[in-house]
């Protein structure tokens, strides 16, 4: 009688709790036994996880940056990688400009297109000034991931900022990365042949790369600092010639070869 009473107050008590778990089916000897089946609570995304992805500093810095000076939107936004973050003369190189700096890293264009919705977007950029290309193929990526990360950022855009042109930097050669200037060929060559296909008028390509070579067709030590990876004043020069110098692109898709 007591040990009845015992089972029944016990079973009141797991009803009355919602602690009374479904029967489970015994599982065979050696295969792992799962978790009881139960609603699994979404992911809570914690300061510590979001500092945790790549640049997420980075870009938390550049959003508080653009919010605490009431950047104007509807300018030309410099968008990539550290060949852009390190452009400290970009508001005198273009004077009566209003543009804003977003480079961040040593970022890949994987990158880029993570950002793209709060680095890029808030901004309402007119025209986005885009490099990518240099890191990415120095980590292995190929040709062909890379065209399909610029037709993705093309893309984006297109859906979100459907009136903003956008210049399409072609990768740089450097003295330090000699060993890839066959593959920065190629991507350049293929990047270029998608615009010239696309005949989007709103896509610009500029080829940084021949005016950045020697007589020998080497890249120009001289454009560059002691690293012989970025440029120095006099090849940010080069870059300012080549993208103030771009026409209007008013009918079709526009390759500048300089």
């Amino acid at each position: 009688m007591l040990k009845t009473l015992k089972l029944a107050s016990i079973a009141l008590l797991t009803t009355a709790t919602g602690l009374l778990a479904a029967p489970t089916t015994a599982k065979p000897a050696g295969m792992p036994v799962g978790p009881a089946t139960r609603p699994v609570a979404a992911a809570v995304v914690t300061p510590a996880l979001s500092t945790a992805l790549p640049f997420e500093k980075e870009v938390i810095a550049l959003e508080a940056a653009f919010k605490k000076n009431n950047a104007p939107t509807g300018g030309v936004l410099f968008y990539g990688s550290s060949s852009i973050r390190l452009w400290k003369g970009m508001k005198e190189d273009f004077v009566g400009v209003n543009v804003l700096n977003h480079g961040f890293g040593g970022s890949t264009a994987p990158d880029a297109l993570r950002y793209f919705d709060r680095l890029v977007v808030p901004a309402k950029p007119s025209t986005i000034v885009f490099y990518e290309g240099d890191n990415d193929l120095k980590k292995g990526r190929t040709p062909e991931q890379f065209l399909g990360d610029v037709q993705s950022f093309v893309q984006k855009v297109e859906a979100k900022l459907p009136n903003t042109k956008i210049i399409i930097l072609s990768v740089k050669p450097s003295p330090s990365r000699i060993d890839l200037m066959s593959t920065q060929r190629k991507v350049n060559s293929m990047v270029e042949g998608w615009i010239k296909q696309s005949k989007d008028p709103r896509v610009t390509f500029v080829n940084t790369f021949s005016s950045m070579l020697d007589a020998k067709g080497q890249p120009r030590v001289e454009l560059f600092g002691p690293d012989k990876l970025h440029m120095n004043r006099d090849g940010y020069k080069i870059w300012t010639k080549l993208i103030g110098l771009l026409p209007s692109a008013d009918s079709a898709a526009t390759v500048v070869n300089k």
